[in-house]
């Protein structure tokens, strides 16, 4: 399994995000895949939302319609 920043892509997590002007947002999702950095490719990691609550979700979706 691909693994990098402590991630392993397949292992559920718990996440804390702030939206600026937002507030803070709380979800579960798991990892679906990880890239270490490199030279000229910045390290990332890309998470499955599995659940939040509804208005966290309603936050998300107007932040990102703004």
């Amino acid at each position: 399994q691909e693994k990098a920043h402590g991630l392993t892509v397949g292992v559920p997590v718990e996440l804390a995000l702030l939206l600026p002007g937002r507030g803070k947002i709380l979800a579960m999702g798991e990892v679906r895949w990880v890239r270490a950095a490199s030279q000229g490719v910045i390290a990332g990691v890309g998470i499955a939302f599995s659940g939040m609550s509804r208005n966290d979700r309603a936050m998300i979706e107007r932040y990102l319609s703004s």
